[in-house]
């Protein structure tokens, strides 16, 4: 496992991991006997036993962080992982779901869907995280009206008391939310890091059970992204996942704040807000076209890649280098054109979206001022509650593209998943069998008991019972030509 990306904070210590300790450059690395199996070295998560104030404030953490600031952290010093959030253990349980998933779309004729398997696996953490954000969506409005309040009692004089009780119960709220914030994000960074463990855990292990004719139309490059690539962009999209809903909720909740602030001229900074939304999802559609594009002439390239370097002996004898060049350098320049068309199209989106929250601003006060309301000293808590209300919206109106792009992204990952768990598999009834030649003294026999037979899709055969005949391959692949077999129809 390894820390977040995207600029989220880390999620603790014992969960995540954290640094080896380095060595000076040209020092070859002996790693002790102990680093090699984690398991076998740290004492068990200290999660497993802290009390419910200690997981509330995170003080469990404190002794593996105390032992950083004294000296640099090697493998050893990791906490062991419970067994239920290990890699192995993330990998059967998303093969379980999946295995369900497929069975429920075969009998409602429908096609398998990953999500849906994920929903199995994670769907009570998801859930739990859902209801916590929701939470923390109506503790993050509080203070602005408490801002509010605060501001009014100053102006109208109303005594010390008065506005140390308010000062108190907005530093209250801070707190509160200080904490729902940081164990909402550990929760999802959990989840994220477990999805990535299930999904590599399982491509892995798929891999390994692939048909010969799967395996040939699926390079080792393209697996590599799938472990890689995609998965990461899966991880962000666990951590981002609620955002989706909850940017809305809170944009909403925002706006009526501000109607309750300063009137209806709040109205007219919303529609700003609601003119730049169909220009957003019309940019995230073409931004999600563009990465399904270029993840198309990635694996190409890959796959590219990995054909030079098996055969390279050949190419070398045979002089191909210039050709192979001029191929990988073309498929690389179309996967960037891609490339930098979605990244042109993602800095138009910042820029509208940047400049929303400006001129949603000015277009607000302008309306209220047009209406007849005072932009005077007697005005303080209506100005200020709705600058700071005004400025809170620019988060969401930012944050919210972002997010939309992210998910876009993980729907293709997901997507190009779903079609490799779909492959057939060696030992099931839709992928073959194993059969096994025993040799005798006078001939060589073929003994198979038990077995089904069937040609994959690709096989085309003009055989007919009790004769040989012709089985031609898909094409000019190594194993794809012409073999003889015996017809038993």
């Amino acid at each position: 496992a390894g820390g977040s990306s995207g600029g989220f904070p880390p999620a603790p210590a014992g969960l995540l991991g954290a640094s080896v300790t380095s060595r000076p450059p040209g020092t070859m690395m002996q790693p002790a006997e102990e680093d090699l199996v984690l398991t076998e070295g740290g004492e068990l998560d200290h999660r497993a036993d802290a009390s419910f104030l200690s997981q509330l404030t995170m003080w469990w953490t404190n002794s593996l962080m105390n032992l950083g600031g004294r000296r640099e952290l090697e493998l050893r010093d990791l906490w062991r992982l419970e067994e239920e959030f290990t890699s192995e253990a993330r990998g059967r349980a998303l093969q379980r779901a999946w295995s369900t998933e497929q069975a429920a779309a075969k009998a409602a004729g429908r096609t398998a869907s990953l999500l849906r398997a994920w929903r199995i696996v994670h769907g009570r953490a998801l859930a739990f995280t859902a209801w916590l954000q929701l939470v923390n969506i109506f503790v993050q409005i509080l203070p602005f009206h408490v801002l509010n309040k605060l501001l009014t009692a100053i102006a109208e004089g109303q005594g010390p008391a008065v506005g140390l009780a308010w000062t108190a119960v907005l530093g209250a709220l801070l707190f509160v939310r200080t904490l729902m914030d940081s164990h909402y994000i550990r929760l999802l960074v959990d989840v994220g890091m477990q999805v990535r463990a299930g999904v590599m855990s399982f491509v892995y292990t798929k891999a390994l059970a692939l048909t010969p004719t799967a395996r040939q139309a699926n390079s080792l490059g393209q697996m590599v992204n799938l472990m890689s690539l995609d998965t990461e962009k899966l991880v962000m999209a666990s951590i981002m996942l609620h955002s989706s809903w909850a940017t809305i909720v809170n944009i909403v909740l925002i706006v009526g704040s501000l109607v309750m602030v300063i009137g209806p001229a709040a109205l007219a900074g919303v529609g700003v807000v609601f003119a730049l939304m169909p220009l957003t999802a019309r940019l995230a559609q073409k931004m999600q076209g563009l990465q399904r594009q270029s993840t198309r002439y990635t694996d190409e390239r890959i796959k590219v890649l990995n054909e030079v370097l098996q055969g390279i002996r050949i190419i070398k004898f045979y002089s191909w280098e210039a050709a192979f060049l001029r191929r990988i350098r073309e498929l690389r320049e179309r996967e960037l054109s891609k490339l930098r068309a979605k990244a042109i199209l993602k800095a138009v989106n910042s820029v509208f979206l940047q400049a929303a929250p400006a001129f949603t601003t000015i277009v607000t006060f302008g309306t209220y001022v047009w209406l007849g309301g005072q932009m005077s000293t007697d005005n303080v808590p209506v100005i200020f509650t709705s600058l700071a209300l005004l400025a809170q919206l620019r988060q969401p109106l930012t944050f919210y593209p972002m997010v939309l792009a992210m998910l876009m992204d993980a729907r293709v990952s997901a997507t190009r998943l779903e079609r490799f768990f779909s492959l057939k598999e060696l030992g099931t009834s839709d992928g073959g069998g194993v059969c096994d030649r025993q040799a005798g003294k006078d001939e060589v026999d073929v003994s198979i008991e038990g077995g089904t037979f069937s040609w994959d899709p690709e096989l085309t055969t003009d055989g007919t019972s009790g004769r040989l005949a012709d089985v031609k391959g898909p094409g000019p692949q190594v194993g794809g030509g012409r073999s003889r077999c015996w017809g038993h129809g």
